[in-house]
């Protein structure tokens, strides 16, 4: 009796660990098939998105190369144009160009056609014109910046004002 009563107690343990671990099984197996199907899913989306990822990379591979080009072109337009003022007031190297022309002998009249006809050779474009006016201008602030510039080396002035 003794033996029965163990024997029943054995078997109710063994059918409650079967129970236990047959829904743990099915949850598992249950898991396992959603992941499956999961993964199933986007193997059959994966060549479509390589397809698309590619297609992506083409265009914007386009697109920088245009960007690159465009860019290019920017600068070889801007290194062939020749702004003789900015802002109304001519720039420090036209102002030295100027001053080195007259310095070599030219005469003021043709200093503007001089600059021209040499950035035209060279394939740059001239904006803006001197006129004669203007050419005595600069050669006279030339003048008296060098003539204070004199003054001051010769008195011991101090060159950082």
């Amino acid at each position: 009796m003794k033996l029965l009563k163990m024997n029943e107690g054995l078997q109710t343990e063994l059918s409650q660990t079967v129970t236990t671990w047959s829904s743990r099984t099915e949850a598992l197996t249950e898991t396992a098939k959603s992941k499956l199907m999961s993964s199933d899913t986007r193997l059959k989306n994966a060549p479509k998105e390589i397809t698309k990822l590619c297609k992506g990379f083409r265009w914007a591979t386009q697109v920088k190369e245009r960007a690159v080009e465009t860019a290019k072109i920017k600068v070889i337009r801007q290194k062939s144009v020749h702004h003789l003022s900015h802002k109304g007031v001519f720039t420090q190297d036209t102002c030295n160009l100027v001053r080195f022309l007259s310095q070599s002998g030219y005469s003021a009249n043709h200093i503007n056609n001089i600059i021209n006809a040499v950035l035209k050779t060279a394939g740059i474009m001239m904006v803006g014109s001197i006129s004669c006016t203007s050419v005595s201008r600069i050669i006279r602030e030339g003048y008296f910046a060098a003539d204070s510039t004199w003054t001051r080396d010769e008195k011991g002035g101090n060159h950082d004002l």
